[in-house]
């Protein structure tokens, strides 16, 4: 007894299952409106939990009690949803990229380079403002960027998604073991790192 297949008409041999596309997905109207709101209450709560609670009245009404404490919640908490958009757009260029649904700055080595980068010009160039850091985070990112690419462009095949991966490990780690080499020689270094890798929204002024 034989076993036979389906096959389609459309593509001699060839399953019908096998031959059938797949679909892209794509999201739905409910998944949006799911996130905007999840967005929404995230702001409110930001807005009105803290060391007090602040009435959400207080956002619109200027002689509130309340209102100066609406003020600086309201900087922090928009500050905070730009960097998270910032975030998400980042991540998913990296994916599209790459072509990996996997890929991130941590994995391709980007967060290895803008760390050292930062390291290195705390502790030999003097660096301590978030003015340097952020030059230096920029350079360093690029460069590890750059240098994953070509790693990863070695060989038959050119960037495969997988050998973009491997080639990210393989620069985290060098650019790791160097950054903890340097935290090792200079305390001062490490209690100014902490604060970068942590990092806050408090503070924040609408013209810095």
């Amino acid at each position: 007894m034989t076993a036979t297949t389906e096959t389609s008409p459309d593509l001699p041999g060839r399953t019908a299952t096998a031959g059938r596309a797949r679909k892209p997905r794509r999201s739905t109207p409910a998944s949006v409106a799911i996130c905007i709101a999840a967005l929404v209450g995230a702001g409110l709560a930001s807005l009105c939990i803290g060391n007090r609670w602040v009435d959400p009245l207080a956002l619109l009404d200027t002689s509130h009690p309340d209102h100066v404490f609406m003020d600086a919640r309201l900087l922090r908490t928009g500050v905070g949803a730009l960097l998270g958009a910032a975030f998400g757009v980042a991540g998913a260029a990296m994916q599209g990229l790459t072509r990996n649904p996997l890929a991130d700055t941590g994995l391709l080595g980007v967060n290895a380079g803008a760390a050292f980068a930062m390291v290195a010009g705390i502790t030999y160039v003097g660096a301590g403002t978030i003015g340097g850091y952020i030059w230096f985070g920029f350079i360093g990112a690029g460069v590890a960027a750059v240098a994953v690419h070509l790693i990863a462009s070695l060989g038959r095949g050119g960037a495969t998604p997988a050998k973009l991966v491997i080639a990210g490990a393989a620069v985290t780690a060098a650019l790791t073991s160097w950054t903890t080499a340097i935290l090792l020689m200079s305390h001062e270094t490490i209690d100014a790192t902490r604060r970068w890798q942590i990092g806050s929204v408090a503070g924040k002024q609408t013209d810095a």
